[in-house]
């Protein structure tokens, strides 16, 4: 079982450049050998973590199974018939159905875990939404960026997409192949299973957002970066988009409705809450990454609240997880009355 734990002192990437045809290692800074198999169908696999799935999943699913060895999808407490996992199933994905709602880290663990069971041959895992759809040779051009980061002697714990949904994801150093990022989404991105058991797996206390990020500053806390493949483009859906709206006075922009991207309400609890957490975890260590994540969260909250709707409600889920946030609450949110099992309330 995988469990979260504390990670080491972060260690500088060696300049030394080594290559190789079959298996790519790269040297640390205390002299240690990181093997990097090759990224190939017969060593990757996919999890997916659904909740309340769309009937889309299942055309996702048989594209999956093109490319990945195995394809674990891991339902997370839906309600409904169970029709498209069953569909899922028969397309050739395994499915673990949970009886209650444990957040996506926990869905995620589960599916990794499944992996050694069923493939302990497998190296990598990519993780994935079920409203994500990775592109065809996903697993060829994230070979091809591995390959020239391990050859500049990088020890690279992650590889995400370039784009995702069409934005460019954020990178600190460009070159031909592949791109140094901030903090990657977990859904498309592909970590080699010994370094995530390393890390300790997510973290199951945060339960929704700021999972990938809590495991990407652990990551690079024990030594690794992230890198991204520049050609990878993957859909996937952010957020719903509505009409920005002040006193009930709808903006437009030459005739069409200016439209902001938000979240469910209860999302802006986690948001809130888990972005205390992160703060308080990564500080002493990385404050101006923290500082400018904070600054982030609180400008698109900002935002919702003053153009978005259901502004009670987002107002009192985040205030909620301030609270939580500071004395260190964690774990799933009781659904108040009114909501569903995952908290979202009827105004959603």
């Amino acid at each position: 079982m995988l469990r979260w734990r504390p990670t080491g002192r972060h260690n500088e990437p060696s300049s030394r450049k080594v290559r190789g045809p079959v298996v790519l290692r790269t040297m640390h800074s205390k002299g240690q050998t990181l093997d990097y198999p090759p990224i190939e169908k017969s060593t990757c696999a996919a999890v997916v973590s659904s909740y309340n799935p769309p009937e889309g999943l299942i055309a996702r699913i048989r594209d999956l199974l093109e490319q990945f060895l195995i394809v674990v999808l891991v339902d997370d407490g839906s309600v409904g018939d169970g029709n498209i996992l069953r569909e899922c199933a028969r397309a050739g994905a395994i499915t673990v159905e949970s009886a209650d709602n444990a957040g996506i880290a926990a869905a995620l663990n589960r599916g990794v875990r499944e992996i050694g069971i069923r493939e302990p041959a497998a190296a990598y895992v990519v993780t994935f939404d079920q409203d994500s759809s990775p592109p065809a040779g996903l697993l060829e051009r994230y070979r091809v960026a591995l390959d020239a980061a391990v050859g500049d002697g990088l020890r690279v714990g992650m590889v995400c997409p370039g784009t995702i949904d069409e934005s460019p994801i954020p990178f600190e150093t460009r070159d031909r192949d592949y791109l140094e990022v901030f903090e990657p989404i977990q859904s498309g991105t592909l970590i080699p299973l010994r370094i995530l058991e390393q890390i300790g797996g997510f973290d199951e206390s945060l339960f929704i957002d700021g999972v990938d990020t809590d495991a990407y500053w652990r990551l690079r806390t024990a030594g690794y970066i992230a890198i991204a493949a520049p050609g990878v483009a993957l859909e996937h859906t952010l957020g719903s988009r509505s009409a920005a709206a002040l006193f009930g006075h709808e903006f437009r922009l030459n005739g069409e409705s200016l439209l902001i991207m938000q979240s469910a309400a209860f999302r802006y609890y986690y948001l809130v809450r888990n972005r205390c957490v992160l703060v308080r975890r990564y500080w002493y260590r990385y404050p101006a990454a923290m500082a400018r994540g904070a600054f982030l969260d609180l400008r698109h909250l900002a935002v919702v609240l003053v153009l978005g709707s259901g502004k009670r409600t987002r107002m009192a889920f985040a205030l909620k997880g301030l609270v939580h946030g500071i004395r260190g609450v964690g774990g799933r949110l009781d659904a108040p009355q009114g909501s569903d099992h995952e908290g979202r309330t009827t105004d959603e």
